[in-house]
């Protein structure tokens, strides 16, 4: 005649907490609220409080995407993403993170062809000169869209190929004042030139 109506909520989503239940005593046939002791005949009245959510409180935590790998005629980006305690600010393994979904750590970017280069010296790079320069130094810059993103870092001389080039230049112009030297035989000649 008298069941109890309750309403939960756990005070905690994840760590432990603990569930709040309001207690009512009604009538089923009328369905109204009764007072307590219409119900005392029962002989025991429902628990209030629970405990609940127990389990860790893990997520995912995910990290900006990096820069993509090209401006332009599509390329990847990749972020971070892992499975932390939010309590305890601690990376856990990923398997303790399972049964949420794990966000994407890949996807496409900068799908948009490239601008057929226009034959205006380069003045700037499209991308920051830091990653023009590594990608530069693993070969890169042989890639048209790369040429294009980099123009002015694959524009210049390696500087393997600029020292060789000053010490050519070095060379040259050492040879070229040993050739302006007179010989002692001419030297000679232009001092008895000079006598009176």
């Amino acid at each position: 005649m008298c069941p109890f109506l309750f309403c939960v909520q756990c005070s905690a989503n994840c760590n432990g907490g603990f569930k709040t239940r309001d207690v009512h005593c009604i009538d089923v046939r009328e369905k109204r609220l009764l007072r307590p002791f219409h119900c005392q005949l029962l002989g025991y009245k429902p628990q209030l409080n629970t405990s609940c959510n127990t389990e860790p409180c893990l997520q995912w935590h995910v990290e900006p995407w990096n820069e993509c790998t090209v401006s332009c005629g599509g390329g990847i980006q990749q972020r971070t993403v892992k499975c932390m305690n939010i309590e305890t600010n601690e990376t856990e393994d990923d398997s303790m993170c399972v049964d949420k979904p794990k966000p994407t750590e890949y996807q496409k970017c900068n799908l948009q062809e490239c601008r057929k280069s226009t034959g205006v010296p380069c003045s700037k790079d499209q991308l920051s000169v830091h990653f023009c320069q590594r990608l530069k130094g693993i070969g890169k810059c042989l890639l048209p869209s790369i040429q294009i993103q980099c123009c002015f870092t694959c524009s210049q001389p390696r500087i393997r190929n600029k020292a060789r080039y000053w010490d050519q230049r070095g060379l040259k112009q050492q040879n070229y004042t040993k050739s302006r030297r007179k010989s002692p035989q001419n030297q000679e000649n232009n001092n008895q030139a000079a006598r009176p």
